[in-house]
């Protein structure tokens, strides 16, 4: 029998209110990477196929997201796990001390659940960078069975220059953080102006020396408003 573990990290939300002037703002969502294999278990990502840093400013981070769906109508996979490995390239890699690995708990029929990543991107590059996501029932490595995995890429690419777009306050919740609980991470800013069919790219951190060692994401909620 596959004995269940947990890792010692603190799990952490984020919570993100933005205010922007839009002109026109189009509809923009990530694309999924690869063909997804015919699984019981699939694996869609949700942020985008670009990763955007401004690598001067010391922002050279960012969370990727997946959802990991049980698409069966009447099993549950218990114990399940995602792993993610195999970085080809020399740009992007795992970022803040990143395990790569995180507990999913069980997964009920028709049930999604999210896996976030921290990834660093050390240069800009139009040259695929690829990671391959891995669900597991079972600890990897120790008796856990492989059910599916897809490997995506990455280019690499600047931000654009804005004086508008800030981060206005960050406040969290409960403080200090207890080791393996929950924390919110509550964060208020501007976008600034933004243009027809602009990208909008948010993630709760992006600094070298943010502790994805110690904080796991889990989830994440956001609120746009339009000033004009």
């Amino acid at each position: 029998m596959q004995a269940n573990r947990a890792l010692s990290r603190t799990k952490f939300s984020s919570l993100a209110r933005w205010s922007f002037a839009a002109i026109a703002l189009g509809a923009w969502v990530g694309l999924p990477g690869l063909p997804l294999p015919a699984s019981a278990v699939t694996i869609t990502r949700t942020s985008d196929s670009v990763f955007y840093t401004d690598i001067p400013k010391g922002l050279s981070c960012g969370y990727a997201s997946y959802v990991i769906s049980n698409d069966t109508a009447s099993t549950t996979y218990s114990n399940i796990w995602v792993k993610v490995d195999t970085f080809s390239g020399t740009v992007v890699k795992p970022g803040g001390g990143d395990p790569g690995i995180y507990s999913l708990d069980n997964l009920a029929p028709g049930q999604i659940k999210m896996a976030f990543t921290y990834l660093l991107a050390t240069s800009t590059t139009s040259v695929a960078q690829s990671h391959t996501v891995r669900v597991y029932e079972g600890y990897p490595g120790t008796g856990g069975t492989a059910l599916t995995n897809v490997t995506f890429s990455l280019t690499v690419k600047s931000t654009l220059e804005n004086n508008s777009s800030k981060v206005n306050s960050v406040t969290y919740s409960p403080n200090p953080p207890i080791l393996g609980g929950l924390v919110q991470i509550n964060v208020l800013g501007d976008c600034g102006n933004v243009q027809n069919n602009d990208a909008i790219d948010f993630t709760p951190a992006a600094f070298t020396n943010w502790n994805a060692a110690a904080f796991e994401m889990v989830g994440v909620s956001l609120t746009l408003t339009n000033n004009h």
